[in-house]
This record gives structure tokens, sequence and C-alpha cells, in this order.
């Protein structure tokens, strides 16, 4: 078993990884999602954040910080493809045609997508963030990995 972040597609051997990295440096605040308390096994209350809870609700939490548990054996290192794209945020003014051989000069042609992405292509391996980015020229957080089953 392993968590799959759903935004970026990394991966993480255990919950406390997972948790460590979804974590906010300093106090929990409320906005947190695993600010609230609930009783941790002693009766007391903790955040969801606290090992004793998150290790014993692992599909709670794991939704909560925005991953997925698969229940299969983790991916041999370096072996995992991805599809990269250029976040929605980080794009501005994509059009596309709406008619056969639009002329570029026609404004009537195109239509402007405010949601679009940028296709980047396909990487494999632990450090397919970094390539995908680099070769967007572009930073890693504008970059989104979707994962590619193998099958």
């Amino acid at each position: 078993m392993y968590l799959e972040r759903k935004s970026d597609g990394k991966i993480f051997r255990t919950m406390s990884e997972a948790v460590i990295d979804f974590k906010c440096p300093g106090p929990c605040t409320p906005e947190c999602p695993l600010h609230p308390t609930v009783p941790g096994r002693d009766g007391t209350l903790v955040h969801m954040c606290d090992p004793g809870y998150y290790k014993t609700h692992q599909v709670t939490v794991a939704g909560l910080i925005g991953c997925r548990l698969v229940l299969a054996d983790l991916p041999a290192e370096g072996t995992r493809r991805y599809a990269a794209v250029i976040r929605t945020s980080a794009v501005r003014d994509a059009q596309y045609a709406v008619v056969t051989d639009a002329d570029p000069a026609d404004d009537g042609a195109w239509e402007d997508d405010p949601e679009a992405e940028i296709f980047l292509g396909f990487f494999r391996g632990a450090d397919a963030l970094d390539q995908a980015a680099k070769y967007g020229r572009t930073a890693p957080k504008n970059v989104r990995l979707i994962p590619v089953p193998e099958d």
C-alpha cells in the first residue's frame, strides 16, 4: 500500500510521510482540514494530524490531505510514467478555432479558453516533475503530473 497525492501524483510510502509533507509549519490553524479535534487513543482530544489518529483513520485523513490510498505494491522507483501539463493558473490567453481553416486575424473564428492547460508530454521517474518543468521552461509548481496507467 502507498499514497498518491491527487494534485501532482507525488507518491508517499507511508501515511506519516504524507501528513508531514502536507502539514504547514507552525501551530495548527482552523483553516487546516486536519485541525478539528477528535478523540485520541486515550480519550483525550487530538488534532487529526496526530499519529495516533491518522494511523487508525488512514482513508479519512488521506482524503482530507488530497491523497488516495492505493492498495497495491509501490511501483519500482523511477518507473512511474506521467503526463505533464502546465496548470490552468499558469496559462493565459489560450484560444482555439471554432471553424475549420480559421484565419488567425479573424476574431470571430476563435474562442477563449480560460480553463486551458498546456500539454508538455510524458515523463517517467521520481524526478518527472523537475524534468517536465525544465522542458516547459517553467517552475515546478506550475506543472501538474497525471499518473498514466502502465497496462
